[in-house]
């Protein structure tokens, strides 16, 4: 059980017994970060009962309903947010997400410079130093919408770098997948393979089980395209291991039944034998590196 899942349950507990606001913001962050969006938004929703002109509060209901789809809701609450501290950084930020997924670039850039722009509202350091990177996610993920690869990547590594500099392994984990998803899509397997090994890394080095299960979900299909059944026998492997030792953990396994993991897919996937969807023409390669 890692150290972070303890730290949970001790949030858990005290939170049982408390009437505190930050006791369920605590609680939300947690679950932000091991990606449990609908207990984020139990949790924000119940501190906004507790203290309703919290900025914060809002900011995690969005970001929650917006990682469960439900994009009215988290647009919103962000709105809320930056009526209750107009130019808030992470707002604004998360709308120009909302604008990014829907395909409004414009609207998304704009967003995305005010978010910048409004960067020195943070007194904490690594606060700020997250949402830039989260800014330069987003500014990656427009240029890839819209086929600029290279400037993609460019924006992308830069928010890797962001991302380690605050010691967050798993944001860092999930953008170094961001640049094996674009690879895989243009057709070069090869490279694809590469940097979901440097996500897979990335995802052990933060302990997050569910990125790790999806690098290796991903690099059985890569091992299969480029015809190496070896690496493709090493990732079945790989991936078994992890699922026993993930389920062996209560917490880890509740999830799992649940269906917030990935450990389901994988493991229905590879039971019905699936292949990869999406693999398009081969194209050359743009050389950048972790």
């Amino acid at each position: 059980m890692t150290d972070s899942w303890k730290t949970l349950q001790t949030l858990e507990r005290l939170n049982a017994i408390s009437t505190n606001h930050v006791s369920y913001v605590a609680l939300a962050i947690s679950y932000q970060t091991f990606g449990l969006s609908q207990r984020t938004v139990d949790n924000a929703i119940q501190a906004i009962k507790l203290k309703a002109d919290c900025v914060e509060c809002y900011w995690l209901l969005g970001s929650g309903y917006e990682n469960l789809g439900r994009v009215e809701e988290s647009r919103k609450a962000y709105e809320h947010a930056l009526a209750l501290r107009p130019k808030y950084p992470a707002a604004l930020a998360g709308l120009g997400e909302l604008a990014e997924t829907s395909g409004d670039f414009a609207a998304a850039q704009n967003y995305l410079d005010a978010a910048t722009r409004s960067l020195g509202q943070f007194t904490q350091p690594q606060l700020r130093r997250q949402t830039e990177a989260s800014i330069l996610l987003e500014r990656g993920n427009i240029e890839r919408d819209r086929g600029n690869y290279a400037q993609a990547f460019d924006f992308y590594t830069q928010a890797i770098e962001a991302y380690r500099s605050i010691g967050n392994h798993e944001e860092a984990g999930a953008t170094l997948a961001k640049v094996a998803e674009v690879y895989r899509q243009i057709g070069d397997y090869r490279a694809s393979a590469q940097w979901y090994d440097y996500s897979l890394q990335e995802s052990q080095q933060a302990g997050d089980v569910d990125a790790q299960m999806t690098a290796l979900l991903r690099l059985y299909y890569l091992a299969g395209q480029i015809e190496d059944r070896g690496a493709q026998a090493k990732y079945e492997e790989q991936g078994k291991r992890l699922a026993a030792s993930a389920l062996r953990d209560r917490y880890t396994a509740s999830d799992f039944f649940f269906g917030e993991s990935s450990l389901a897919s994988f493991c229905h996937e590879t039971q019905n034998g699936l292949v990869a969807q999406g693999f398009g023409a081969r194209s050359s390669r743009v050389e950048i590196k972790p």
